[in-house]
């Protein structure tokens, strides 16, 4: 039955997904810890604090370029918080190929052209539905938001992915 149903998914080039997901991440935490959100969600925010002090997130929310050790600090936070890099499964390698390697889609779209492949996904299963824009983050090209050092961290980290879908920093 599986192997009836069209499958797809969707990557993102690791550096830019690192700036979307930590500005989303870190802003996000930083507007829970403010009022009116503090009053009215308290036991989310002190989940929050727990983890990271409000100085600290508000920092790192601010952050318009990232250093090596932003790189470690976030690969780290995601690796406590959710089991994301290393843990098998939280790569979007692991979204695309199963354990022994065979593909688990037939097609894969990017981010960097995601309105033209899902148009081509509803194409293929007849549907007529427009992409909503949702979570979007306010951040520079990703190309400006490393240095050279964290830039090589973050391929060091991510490598399986960078390599498998053939992603650059350029």
């Amino acid at each position: 039955m599986w192997n009836s149903y069209f499958k797809f998914t969707f990557i993102r080039n690791p550096w830019d997904l690192f700036v979307s997901s930590f500005k989303y991440r870190f802003t996000r935490d930083l507007k829970q810890l403010q009022f009116p959100h503090l009053l009215l969600h308290p036991r989310g925010a002190w989940q929050i604090y727990r983890k990271i002090n409000y100085l600290q997130l508000k920092n790192l929310s601010e952050r318009k370029v990232f250093s090596g050790e932003d790189v470690d600090f976030y690969f780290n936070f995601l690796k406590n918080e959710f089991g994301i890099p290393p843990r098998s499964g939280r790569y979007q390698y692991h979204y695309v190929f199963d354990l022994e390697k065979n593909k688990l889609v037939d097609y894969v779209g990017t981010f960097e052209q995601l309105e033209t492949d899902f148009n081509n996904i509803m194409q293929r299963l007849n549907l007529d539905i427009t992409l909503p824009y949702l979570n979007k983050t306010k951040h520079d090209n990703y190309q400006k938001c490393f240095t050279e050092k964290s830039k090589q961290r973050l391929a060091e980290l991510w490598e399986l992915d960078i390599d498998t879908f053939g992603y650059t920093f350029d």
